[in-house]
């Protein structure tokens, strides 16, 4: 908060935090221009991103790095999978706000010369975000068709702005989850290619179709998953971590994958 005004002005965030990353020398980004919390704080309510359930969740926000996370999910057994309703938001409500969140952001980092690119995200991150890693492992093998349903109301979501954002001509487009740490996978490459990927394909698809340069968000090392990565069709790998570069420094094939997402 502090660098951004000092750089960028006391004035709206809207004008403030461009000007702040252009003069950071910050070409493009994927951020909002909402400025970070100030203070810790806990809020209730029973929307998580374009889903709504008939029971609320408790929300923690920390300043630093602007986190926020769920403290208290009312998804806490495999009966609540069925029980629980969690339904998207309408199309038409889903495509104005995501119109109205981008084109925003768009027109502000566009006056500093500051490209902006649109993230979508969740299919992974959302689902163990809203289950836990408890209940979502034990979904896995307990309730996978219920599991499966939730994967498939977030990529809905998601393909509604994806659309959107293919009709803006975005020059490209970041797609995230967090799918490894530092040492490999932290989920099943099986689970992945056959329940994750294709629904991450489909999200992507209108990107693709405009030729939207797409690409891939995961911390982690991705070593094994990478050629997985090229065919689901993404151009490009955020971040390269260097722990994780240097161990694939080692491993002549897995570098030369990761060179030829970044160079084709």
């Amino acid at each position: 908060m502090n660098i951004i005004k000092k750089l960028g002005g006391s004035s709206s965030a809207e004008k403030s935090v461009p000007k702040a990353y252009r003069k950071l020398g910050i070409d493009a980004t994927r951020g909002g221009i909402d400025f970070p919390p100030s203070s810790e704080k806990t809020f209730v309510t029973n929307r998580y991103g374009g889903l709504i359930c008939e029971k609320n969740f408790t929300f923690k926000v920390v300043p630093r790095e602007a986190t926020s996370w769920i403290v208290n999910t009312p998804y806490k057994t495999l009966d609540d999978l069925y029980e629980i309703s969690l339904e998207p938001l309408p199309k038409d409500q889903i495509e104005e706000e995501h119109f109205i969140r981008v084109s925003k952001c768009k027109r502000a980092f566009e006056k500093e010369g500051v490209v902006f690119c649109d993230c979508l995200s969740l299919i992974l991150d959302g689902t163990i975000s809203i289950l836990g890693w408890s209940l979502f492992v034990r979904a896995r093998y307990q309730a996978i068709d219920e599991l499966r349903r939730l994967m498939e109301k977030i990529a809905s979501i998601e393909s509604i702005k994806a659309k959107v954002d293919a009709e803006l001509d975005f020059p490209a487009v970041m797609y995230g989850d967090d799918i490894a740490y530092k040492n490999g996978l932290m989920i099943d490459p099986k689970f992945l290619r056959r329940e994750w990927a294709p629904l991450v394909k489909k999200v992507i698809k209108p990107l693709k179709k405009r030729n939207i340069k797409v690409l891939f968000h995961s911390d982690g090392n991705l070593e094994g998953f990478i050629e997985d990565i090229i065919d689901m069709g993404f151009d490009g790998l955020n971040p390269i971590e260097p722990v994780s570069y240097t161990h694939l420094r080692a491993h002549e094939t897995s570098l030369h994958l990761v060179c030829r997402l970044l160079l084709e």
